[in-house]
C-alpha cells in the first residue's frame, strides 16, 4: 500500500484539498496545499479593515495565495464641537462644548484556518483635540462681542473635558431700571389698637381733619447698561403719578401731600383718596366684631349686642336695638330700636371739652400771673437774677400745690375714655404743662420761648376744643329700660317710654308717642319737660326736675311722681290731668 496521502484509503479522498489563512502581528499568511486546492475565505470583524488587493472587503471573501491583503484595525476618531450663541440685546453669550473620546485597537493573532473571521481588541483610548483659545475669541469678535468677556471661564470649558450646554462667558452690564414715582398711604400703617387693650377693636380706621394721608414719593432715575460690543443700553425715565383726591382731601399746593380736611375714615377707591365722615358698619356689632372707635358718625345696620362699647366724636344712629351696651358720641345718637340695659351719652365729649377749656383758661391765667411777679422780681433784684431761677422762686413761694394741681388733672382727664377721642395737640398741651410746673423733676431751663410755645399751645388747643363742643347733641329713642341716658341737648323718646331708667338733658325732654310713659326712675332737664303719662297706679318712685323758669307738662301723673321746676317742688298722691307745673306754680 502506498503512502501517498493520494492514495491513503479516507473518507476525505473524494473532496478536494482546501487552503488556510492565519494572521501574526498583522500580517495575514496564506497556505495552498495544492493548486488546484479549495481557496479559504477572509472575513472583517469589528473595529477591522480588510484591503484584499487594494479594494475593501466587508463580507467573507475567498483569498488566492497570490492576493494582496492589507489588515488594519479599526479607529474610532476623537472630537471636539463648540457653539457660541449670542442673544439679540448683544448682552449674553453662552458656550456649548461636546467632547468626544476616540478609541484605537489591535489585530488578533490567529492560527491558520479555512474560514478566518479577523477581530479586534480595544488598545487604548484616544483623548479629543485641544480648541484653541484664540480661536474662540476670534469667533465672538466676529459676532460683535469685545467686552466683558470671562476669559478664565472660557479656557476652564476648553481644557475641562467635560460637556457643558449654554455656559455663560460674557454678560454686559444691565441698565438699572429707574425707580417710578411712588404713593404712600401713611394712613394704612397706623396700629389697630387692639392689641394693646383687653377688649378686641373694631378694625376701622380713623383720621384727623389735619393730618397727613398720602405722600407722594419722586422717581428715581435709572442707569444705563452697556452691552458686549460696549455701546450704550439707554434706560427709560421714571413713571410720573399724581394723587387723587376726592372729598374730604385736600392737597398741598406742590402736589406731594394730602391731608384729611375732615375727621373721618379714609378710603381708596380706583385710586382716589377719600374721607367720609360716616362709618357705615353692616350688621351687628358684638364680641367677634368688637367696640368701635371712630373719628366722625357711626351708622350701625344692625344690633348692639350685649357689652359693647362705641365712640364717636359725630353722631351714631343704630337701626336695631342696644342691649346692656355703652354708647359716646359727641354729636347726636338715634336708635330704631329698644334700649336695654345701656348707657348712652350724646354730646358727653363736650363736658370733658368745657372741662379742659376751663383747666387752659385757668392755666393762661396763671402763666400770665408768673410772668408778672417774674418781672416785678427781676425788677427788685435790676436784672442780676437768671429767668429760671426767678419762676422756680415765684412758683415755690406763691403756687406751692401747682404742680400737684397739674399733675392731677393731667392724671383724671386721661383716665376718660373720652379724651382718647382728642386730637393731638389737646392731649400734647395736657402734657407740656404738667412737665411744663414740675419744678422737682423739669430739668428743662425756663426761657421766654418755653413760655411763649406754651401760650401757642395753649391758643392751639383751645381752638380745637371750641370746634368739637358739641351743646346741641340730641338722643332720640322709642323704648328704654334700665338704661342712664345722657343728652348734652334734647332727649326725645318717642314710642313705648321709659322704665326704671335715668335721663339727664341739657335742654328738653320729651317722652310722647302711642304711649308716652316714664314709669320709674329719673329725669333731669335744662329745660322743659313734657310726659304722656308719668308714674304707675302702683305708685312707683318717679323724680322729674328742671331748672328755674322751665315747665313741667304732663297729661297723667300717678301717685308716686314728683316734680320739680327750679324751687318748686310737687309730690302726687293720686292720679291727676292735665298737669302744668312752672316756678313759681
Amino acid at each position: 500500500m502506498s503512502n501517498d496521502p493520494k492514495t491513503l484509503p479516507n473518507s476525505n479522498t473524494d473532496r478536494p484539498l482546501r487552503g488556510t489563512i492565519g494572521i501574526k502581528d498583522g500580517v495575514a499568511s496564506v497556505i495552498m496545499p495544492e493548486p488546484d486546492a479549495e481557496r479559504p475565505s477572509l472575513t472583517p470583524g469589528d473595529n477591522v479593515i480588510i484591503n484584499v488587493n487594494k479594494r475593501e472587503i466587508t463580507d467573507k471573501t475567498p483569498i488566492n495565495a497570490e492576493d494582496e491583503i492589507e489588515i488594519k484595525p479599526g479607529e474610532k476618531k476623537a472630537s471636539l464641537d463648540y457653539t457660541v450663541q449670542v442673544d439679540a440685546a448683544l448682552m449674553h453669550a453662552r458656550m456649548s462644548v461636546n467632547y468626544k473620546y476616540g478609541q484605537k485597537f489591535s489585530i488578533n493573532d490567529s492560527k491558520p484556518t479555512q474560514d478566518l473571521v479577523v477581530s479586534a481588541e480595544f488598545k487604548e483610548e484616544v483623548s479629543p483635540p485641544a480648541l484653541d483659545y484664540t480661536t474662540v475669541i476670534i469667533e465672538l469678535a466676529q459676532k460683535g462681542i469685545t467686552h466683558y468677556i470671562n476669559e478664565g471661564k472660557i479656557r476652564t470649558l476648553l481644557t475641562s473635558g467635560q460637556n457643558c450646554q449654554r455656559e455663560l462667558i460674557a454678560e454686559g452690564v444691565s441698565p438699572k431700571p429707574p425707580m417710578d414715582e411712588s404713593i404712600e398711604y401713611v394712613f394704612q400703617n397706623k396700629e389697630f389698637e387692639e392689641g394693646r387693650r383687653l377688649r378686641r377693636m373694631a378694625k376701622i380706621l380713623s383720621v384727623e381733619a389735619g393730618e397727613v394721608l398720602a405722600v407722594k414719593h419722586p422717581g428715581i432715575p435709572g442707569e444705563p447698561g452697556i452691552n458686549l460690543n460696549g455701546a450704550p443700553v439707554g434706560v427709560r425715565d421714571p413713571k410720573a403719578i399724581s394723587i387723587k383726591t376726592g372729598k374730604g382731601v385736600t392737597l398741598s399746593p406742590d402736589g406731594t401731600k394730602a391731608y384729611a380736611a375732615i375727621d373721618g375714615r379714609p378710603d381708596v377707591v380706583n385710586g382716589k383718596l377719600s374721607v367720609l365722615p360716616v362709618c357705615n358698619h353692616k350688621g351687628n356689632v358684638n364680641p367677634e366684631t368688637g367696640d368701635i372707635s371712630f373719628k366722625g358718625d357711626v351708622i350701625v345696620s344692625g344690633n348692639v349686642e350685649d357689652n359693647m362699647l362705641i365712640s364717636a366724636t359725630g353722631e351714631v344712629t343704630v337701626t336695631g336695638f342696644v342691649a346692656n351696651s355703652t354708647i359716646n358720641s359727641g354729636g347726636s345718637i338715634t336708635v330704631n330700636g329698644n334700649i336695654v340695659g345701656c348707657k348712652l351719652f350724646a354730646g358727653k365729649v363736650s363736658l370733658i371739652c368745657s372741662s379742659i377749656l376751663n383747666y387752659l383758661t385757668k392755666m393762661e391765667h396763671q402763666i400770665t400771673l408768673i410772668l408778672k411777679f417774674v418781672a416785678q422780681l427781676h425788677s427788685q433784684m435790676q436784672g442780676k437774677i437768671p429767668l429760671d431761677t426767678a419762676v422756680r422762686a415765684i412758683i415755690k413761694q406763691k403756687y406751692p400745690k401747682l404742680s400737684q394741681e397739674c399733675a392731677a388733672f393731667a392724671a383724671d382727664i386721661r383716665g376718660k375714655d373720652e379724651f382718647k377721642m382728642m386730637e393731638g395737640p389737646v392731649v400734647q398741651v395736657v402734657n407740656q404743662l404738667t412737665e411744663a410746673f414740675d419744678i422737682v423733676n423739669n430739668e428743662k431751663i425756663y426761657t421766654d420761648d418755653m413760655f411763649t410755645e406754651l401760650q401757642e399751645s395753649i391758643t392751639k388747643a383751645k381752638d380745637i376744643l371750641d370746634a368739637m363742643n358739641r351743646p346741641d347733641a340730641a338722643l332720640n329713642g322709642r323704648y328704654v329700660q334700665s338704661s342712664t341716658l345722657f343728652a348734652s341737648a334734647d332727649i326725645i323718646i318717642n314710642g313705648e317710654g321709659c322704665h326704671q331708667s335715668i335721663l339727664n338733658a341739657g335742654r328738653k325732654v320729651e317722652i310722647k308717642g302711642i304711649k308716652g310713659l316714664f314709669k320709674g326712675g329719673e329725669i333731669n332737664a335744662g329745660g322743659n319737660i313734657y310726659i304722656k303719662e308719668a308714674g304707675s297706679e302702683l305708685g312707683v318712685a318717679t323724680k322729674i326736675g328742671t331748672k328755674a323758669k322751665q315747665t313741667i307738662k304732663m297729661d297723667i301723673a300717678w301717685p308716686g311722681v314728683e316734680a320739680s321746676t327750679g324751687t318748686t317742688r310737687k309730690v302726687f298722691y293720686q292720679k291727676q290731668h292735665k298737669i302744668f307745673l312752672s316756678n313759681g306754680a
